[in-house]
């Protein structure tokens, strides 16, 4: 049933990749097992080992299992699960899904965190290159995610609107994010290629710099615009707005 559902979404999910991978792990942890064979509890025990760090290995050969959170056992592999249960009772192959009957694990919600600016200041001078410094300051004004940053093609932006436009992001959705003035500046200093679908912040070859990716995953978790930077942006709305305003009145008269 994997094995059908994974050909028949090949080339058509933005997922397949993840869904590839929750596959092998079902198909391994599952293999001689009919659909009706699986069943709830069996399921719970599964779901409590992956919240549950293993101890260090024997061997040198295996690899100790990490714990993962709530939310990942959630939206992973067991949301794949229930899927592929959801389409085998629409198929007629089974009559009723086993993780369906599980109770979703209750998930803690995180403090959004902010640098402060002492800590923006620090985070800057402790990063190695220029390049390091306007990929990781670009973040923290956008609030991108990693992926996003460094799929970030020069026809998404916009300098005339003051613009970013994330085409497809992680809910499917058109995403726009207005460029700060440092944004902008950083932007507009890049060297620029002819061809508008490269790359904003490309590795050598031209592609994504997924190595550059390791360095920012500390800073993803902090990724947001702190109140300063955004009361800054508020504040210059308003002005443009009340600027505006004799404007439109002349225009009346």
């Amino acid at each position: 049933m994997i094995c059908d559902y994974l050909s028949s979404v090949e080339g058509r999910k933005r997922s397949f990749k993840d869904d590839k991978r929750y596959g092998e792990i079902w198909s391994k942890r599952f293999a001689g097992h009919t659909l009706d064979e699986v069943t709830p509890a069996e399921l719970d025990k599964i779901r409590t080992e992956r919240l549950a760090a293993s101890p260090a290995p024997a061997s040198h050969k295996e690899r100790p299992r990490k714990a993962v959170s709530p939310a990942t056992v959630n939206r992973g592999e067991f949301a794949f699960l229930k899927h592929v249960y959801n389409v085998a009772i629409r198929d007629g192959k089974t009559a009723s899904n086993p993780v369906a009957k599980l109770r979703m694990l209750r998930e803690s919600s995180r403090r959004v965190r902010y640098l402060s600016d002492e800590e923006e200041e620090r985070l800057m001078r402790a990063l190695p290159t220029d390049a390091d410094r306007q990929r990781v300051t670009v973040l923290l004004h956008t609030g991108f995610r990693r992926s996003e940053l460094l799929g970030l093609h020069w026809n998404n932006v916009d300098f005339k609107a003051g613009v970013l436009t994330i085409s497809r992001s992680k809910n499917g959705d058109t995403r726009h994010v207005p460029m700060t003035t440092i944004v902008r500046t950083i932007l507009g200093r890049l060297p620029r290629p002819l061809d508008a679908a490269a790359l904003v912040f490309p590795n050598s070859e031209g592609n994504r710099d997924l190595r550059w990716a390791k360095k920012i995953v500390p800073v993803q978790r902090y990724a947001h615009l702190s109140p300063s930077h955004r009361r800054t942006a508020i504040e210059r709305l308003v002005t443009r707005q009340v600027m505006a305003e004799p404007t439109k009145a002349a225009g009346a008269e």
